[in-house]
């Protein structure tokens, strides 16, 4: 009997941080600040999402930059939008295309639930990993473990998200990822 339990667990077990979620996360720098951000596709556009207050001063001249290969390379990028002010969030237009699109990566939180864990992309004080087939030019990115402590429902005037976990500075702008309990299990994100 404990053959057959332990057998069934391994067999259901599946990443929770699939690589499309690495190939989507980048190491930035604006100004003195660092931090992580993303990218998601929409019509046919892709995006960057980071935290406000790491682009913040790309409204006095400052420039934004990715860790690429080892150096701080300038990124082309504009500022289309933050989240009310409550929400550290940016949403940035790219001119050109950071992540192909056949890496799959749904933002939005169907399926996310109270008391459920969630793991957090970025880097921690500046530092990186290199891992994957992406190493060589773009770094990996660590994980943090959090649960999510409070979830508010629709009728909240601001729908964000309150999670109970350590964090370091370089987290900032990363994504929070998750693996939906519903149908299918696919990996979801913000």
């Amino acid at each position: 009997m404990k053959r057959r339990v332990q057998a069934k667990a391994q067999k259901s077990q599946e990443p929770i941080i699939t690589s499309d979620a690495f190939y989507r996360t980048f190491h930035l720098k604006c100004g003195t600040r660092k931090g992580a951000g993303f990218t998601i596709d929409v019509d046919g556009r892709q995006y960057l999402l980071t935290a406000a207050h790491l682009v913040r001063p790309l409204q006095n001249g400052a420039v934004l930059e990715m860790l690429h290969g080892g150096k701080w390379k300038p990124i082309a990028a504009v500022v289309v939008g933050y989240a009310p002010p409550q929400i550290d969030v940016a949403v940035l237009a790219l001119k050109l295309r950071l992540t192909l699109p056949e890496f799959r990566f749904e933002p939005g939180m169907a399926g996310l639930t109270s008391a459920q864990d969630v793991y957090c992309l970025g880097f921690p004080l500046g530092d990186w990993g290199a891992e994957g087939a992406s190493a060589k030019t773009f770094p990996t990115a660590f994980v943090k473990k959090a649960t999510v402590s409070y979830l508010p429902d629709g009728a909240s005037p601001v729908r964000c998200l309150y999670l109970d976990g350590r964090s370091n500075p370089g987290f900032s702008g990363g994504p929070v990822v998750f693996r939906n309990s519903g149908p299918g299990g696919t990996q979801g994100g913000m």
